[in-house]
């Protein structure tokens, strides 16, 4: 009989990761070293917005737009999907369908801090519009800043890193910005005005 690996997914809301980052470091590292893996859905990339733009035709495939499509709706699904069906379904020119994407952008709402999971795990939500004020900030230095916020002030290191390993699973934080935390940009100005 022919020997197989069996691989088992399972795909689990924004409030799992809540639970998942909740488990110490270590225990966490142990959970994972028997052979699981933690895989972690990421915001659309240049990569994948090529190729999608190429199977729908929805808008020019160069480098510039792409960019400019990634800077409105910061690869995150919802937006993506909508810049999409806006383009298709009402057969909108892609750069109109930037600008009223842009345009809904600008009413804040306390929808968009559950629809990014922020308000989904205990001190995450004063986290993250501390995080916003004062960015880009070292995770030492941002220990300091939350020592002066009355309603997290108790918030041990320990506590801290977990929300920000948190943000960084469900790709909030920018990436490639070193020992700087700095949260994604489509994000923070969604849910903080700036």
């Amino acid at each position: 009989m022919e020997k197989r690996t069996i691989r088992i997914l399972f795909v689990v809301p924004p409030e799992a990761a809540r639970i998942w980052f909740r488990i110490p470091t270590e225990k966490r590292e142990e959970l994972t070293a028997g052979g699981g893996r933690l895989l972690l859905l990421k915001r659309w990339n240049d990569a994948g917005l090529r190729y999608w733009i190429e199977d729908l035709h929805i808008a020019p495939n160069s480098d510039e737009q792409r960019r400019e499509i990634l800077d409105a709706t910061g690869g995150w699904p919802i937006f993506m999907k909508d810049f999409v069906a806006r383009c298709l379904k009402r057969e909108m020119d892609w750069k109109n369908a930037i600008e009223e994407i842009r345009e809904a952008q600008q009413k804040l709402s306390d929808d968009y801090r559950q629809i990014f999971g922020i308000i989904q795990m205990d001190c995450a939500d004063q986290v993250w519009t501390t995080l916003c004020e004062w960015c880009p900030i070292e995770f030492s230095d941002l220990i300091e800043v939350i020592k002066e916020e009355d309603s997290i002030k108790d918030l041990s290191p320990e506590d801290l890193r977990q929300v920000i390993d948190y943000f960084d699973c469900l790709s909030l934080l920018e990436s490639g910005t070193g020992e700087q935390i700095c949260p994604e940009t489509v994000a923070a100005t969604m849910t903080s005005g700036g």
